[in-house]
């Protein structure tokens, strides 16, 4: 199946596969001096399987390495099942450039660099740093106004078309927010992980916005996503429920066998179709839609204040879904529309505790193959 209907203009993201520096734990920005690891060559083409059903006509790369690298590995495997896919680089795709950080370890940069790396994580859009020159740069907002820049050209070239992004985290997570008209301040509380693969459509006239996936890595057979943040704090994960064919479910079960639940919320309203599937889980709670309002934030809080991650699921329709999604991210009133929630998937954010806001793992995660598609209610 493909994502959505061929009237709109399909934008796919992958961010590149493991690197060097990413397995060393240092710092990339633009640094090209960092390149893709056999893990990351192999989860590049199983990325190439995912989507060669889907239509690409061309797939548009940062120019570094370890995103080229990755472009080609997945460009093979997509020629395998469509000719003349073309393969181009732009350098607005680049990840965010961090001069003074870049092939530094995590470590070090916490230790020589609180205050930025404090400003890094809770307010991006007033991290600054020097140049040679003597005057200061902010590495954020420079890669949003390139992305920006580069996302008007891309709709306007490639309307009605599905084209592939092979880009980097910092640089797909600036992308993502701006489409759903979130922005800078939302920069951190988006995941993006080495090869997850995340879909945005652009529908025409009307320009109309809706992510349809974000950050899944099923095909890598990681559900939900590894966290970014270390094992701790909660972990909710949403389950929506508007299928009537109880087969839909029988995937989001395998996968949540595979995970510690500490906890199973089953609104009232659920479908009896998943119902059917879930109810025997042992330790499944009904709870109604102003309970689970009211005691939410508490629960998670609790998970917060643990030693180790603390999982939440709670099953609802997908309007509750998208609801619960905008008020737990903190995104503004609306902006939940532009979710186009599955009738039948997973979806999942992090609280790491500390101070340190959450983050949207994945939505729409699933380990069907060739199941990007929407599913709006």
């Amino acid at each position: 199946m493909q994502l959505t209907s061929k009237a709109a203009t399909r934008v796919i993201l992958l961010r590149h596969g493991a690197s060097t520096f990413n397995a060393e734990g240092r710092y990339q920005g633009c640094s090209d001096k960092s390149l893709l690891t056999q893990e990351g060559r192999r989860s590049a083409r199983l990325s190439g399987e995912r989507l060669k059903s889907e239509g690409i006509a061309a797939v548009i790369s940062s120019p570094l390495q370890r995103a080229v690298e990755t472009a080609h590995e997945v460009r093979a495997v997509l020629e395998q099942s469509r000719n003349g896919v073309s393969l181009v680089t732009d350098t607005r795709l680049r990840e965010v450039d961090l001069p003074a950080w870049e092939g530094l370890h995590y470590d070090t940069v916490k230790q020589e660099f609180p205050a930025e790396l404090l400003a890094w994580r809770l307010n991006p859009s007033e991290l600054r740093m020097p140049l040679p020159s003597g005057q200061d740069m902010f590495p954020v907002r420079n890669l949003y106004r390139r992305t920006e820049s580069f996302w008007k050209d891309l709709v306007d070239a490639y309307a009605g078309k599905a084209v592939l992004l092979v880009t980097h985290g910092g640089t797909a997570r600036a992308i993502v927010t701006s489409a759903l008209g979130v922005g800078i301040d939302h920069f951190q509380r988006v995941q993006l992980s080495n090869c997850g693969i995340s879909c945005i459509t652009v529908r025409r006239p009307t320009g109309r916005t809706k992510l349809e996936l974000l950050n899944d890595t099923s095909h890598l057979a990681v559900v939900p996503p590894k966290l970014k943040e270390g094992r701790t704090g909660g972990r909710l994960l949403l389950i929506t429920t508007d299928s009537d064919d109880a087969e839909d479910y029988l995937g989001l079960y395998c996968a949540l066998e595979r995970v510690a639940i500490d906890r199973m919320l089953v609104l009232s309203s659920v479908r009896s179709a998943a119902l059917s599937v879930f109810s025997g889980y042992c330790g499944l709670e009904r709870v109604s839609e102003s309970w689970l309002e009211r005691n939410l934030q508490s629960i998670l809080e609790a998970a917060m204040a643990g030693q180790a991650l603390s999982q939440v699921v709670v099953m609802a329709r997908t309007n509750v879904g998208r609801r619960l999604l905008e008020c737990s991210l903190g995104l503004p009133r609306g902006v939940g529309r532009s979710l186009d929630l599955k009738r039948a998937g997973m979806n999942a954010i992090h609280w790491p505790g500390n101070g340190v806001p959450p983050v949207f793992q994945g939505m729409n995660l699933f380990e069907r193959k060739n199941h990007l598609t929407g599913g709006e209610a």
